[in-house]
Parts: structure tokens; sequence; C-alpha cells
């Protein structure tokens, strides 16, 4: 009986202080949820910038390497899966297509290496220096990412904002993880 007098007591001190700390939670996560949405198309378009390099190899393969043809066919296939689809379903799917095509891609460039003519040698250096740039590019957009999706799912899961995530819909997000 006592608590419940107490509690009557002090909601109008209390009810504000909850609305406060509720309205706080709801904005950081808002923010941070941005943030991962942000850095995900980051990534995205840095992944965009790496299958545009796809025409130029074109353009250095002879049609007379059987070997260069095969990986070639194979990062065709990968560009057209990617351009038919610019979303993938789930971040996992789009970490496991960026690190397929990334080894693909660099085995073709592996390979060019070795069997470029001296006409092609100037081309091949700039598509190279190209790659290595959008790939410098890509991996700090990948960490700039997992470090978002670190404190978002930090304030998700920490006091007082993981005590109202669930009930205002902040689900969990997902790692970009790549094992190249």
């Amino acid at each position: 009986m006592k608590i419940v007098l107490l509690l009557m007591k002090y909601s109008s001190i209390l009810v504000p202080i909850l609305l406060v700390v509720l309205i706080y939670s709801y904005n950081k996560l808002v923010k941070l949820r941005s943030k991962v949405r942000e850095a995900l198309s980051g990534v995205d378009v840095q992944l965009a910038r790496r299958y545009e390099l796809i025409p130029d190899l074109l353009d250095l393969l002879d049609e007379g390497r059987e070997h260069e043809a095969g990986l070639l066919e194979s990062l065709k296939e990968m560009n057209e899966k990617r351009t038919e689809t610019l979303v993938w379903e789930t971040l996992p799917q789009q970490a496991n297509e960026a690190r397929d095509f990334g080894r693909r891609l660099k085995e073709i460039i592996r390979v060019l290496g070795k069997n470029k003519g001296a006409g092609e040698a100037e081309r091949f250096k700039l598509i190279g220096s190209t790659l290595k740039d959008i790939e410098d590019h890509l991996q700090l957009a990948r960490r700039y990412y997992n470090a978002v999706v670190r404190d978002y799912n930090i304030a998700r899961e920490s006091l007082p904002t993981g005590l109202f995530a669930a009930l205002l819909g902040f689900e969990r997000a997902e790692y970009f993880g790549t094992n190249d």
C-alpha cells in the first residue's frame, strides 16, 4: 500500500523522466541506424566502382588466351548478376558476392600481369593502379560500416537504450564480413 502511495506521489516526476529517457533513446537509435544505412551505401558505391573495371579488362584480353577467357567469363556472369539485382536479399549474400568477385578480379589482374604485351603495359598499369585504389577505398568503407554497426549494436544492447530498442523495432545490424 505504501509503495502505491509513493508511486502516485512521485509519478509527476517519474513519468517525465521516463519520457525524456525514451525520447533520448529513440533519437540515439535513429541516428545510429541512419549511419549504418549510410555506411552500407558507401560500401555499395565502392563495390560498384570495382564492377566498372570489367569493360577495361575486356579490352585487354585477346580471344586466343583460353585461361583468361574462362576467368573473364565468370567475371561477366557475376557482373550481369550484379546489374540484374543491385540490392541483395541479405548482407551475408552481398559480402559473399563481393568476396568471390574480388578473388576472380585479382586472378585476372595477376594473369594479365604475366601475359601483357608491350602495347598493353601502360593501360594494364593504369587498371592495376585503379583497382588498388578501389580496393583501398572498399576496405575503408567496410571498416567504417563495421564500426558504425558496432556502435549501433552496443547502443541497442546497453542501458537505457537497450530497454526500448526491441519495443521500438530496432533490430540488430549485421557486420559486413569478408575473408579477402
